[in-house]
């Protein structure tokens, strides 16, 4: 039995002391992972490039390309241009899919969404394509799987990395 009770005793001590130890990562280690991760992120958004690259180059589309890798053209609408103010509410109407014609999302003109660009929990992409736009404009973007829902997709109907096809009308600006 007093053997028992020691053995119960060096667990507990030996259990308690190794919860209390910090766990240590080798800098080097640490250095190489983060080395790896970046190099792999470099891969996944070189081949989303060229995906999006291939699916404009097969629908003779011609588009423009911003730093942040979101495609776009905008046909103009009847509009006047006028200057974005973050302060400003947005209405656009929109239809989202991915590029092989399955449509997500369907938001009409009759009952717009409406936010504040840059202030919105709208993605990202459909953010920064509303700064090239004014009211009645249309417009059609490529965004990658970054601007959009990410590597998660939206969990209801975007699956995960799904690069988006954005048909986009910018309503108006308040």
């Amino acid at each position: 039995m007093k053997s028992l009770a020691a053995i119960a005793l060096v667990f507990i001590v030996f259990s308690s002391e190794a919860q209390t130890k910090k766990h240590t990562v080798d800098p080097k280690v640490a250095a190489e992972q983060k080395e790896r991760l970046i190099m792999m992120n470099k891969r996944l958004l070189s081949n989303e490039s060229a995906e999006i690259d291939a699916y404009i180059k097969a629908h003779d589309l011609t588009m423009q390309r911003t730093g942040s890798g979101l495609r776009y053209v905008v046909k103009k609408g009847k509009g006047a241009p006028i200057k974005h103010k973050e302060s400003e509410k947005v209405s656009i109407a929109y239809t989202l899919g991915d590029l092989k014609g399955k449509v997500f999302y369907t938001i009409n003109a009759s009952e717009p969404f409406v936010f504040n660009p840059g202030r919105s929990e709208l993605i990202r992409g459909i953010q920064e394509a509303v700064i090239y736009m004014n009211p009645g404009d249309e417009a059609t973007l490529i965004i990658p799987a970054h601007m959009g829902y990410g590597k998660n997709g939206d969990k209801k109907k975007v699956p995960p990395s799904c690069i988006l096809l954005c048909k986009l009308q910018l309503l108006k600006i308040e």
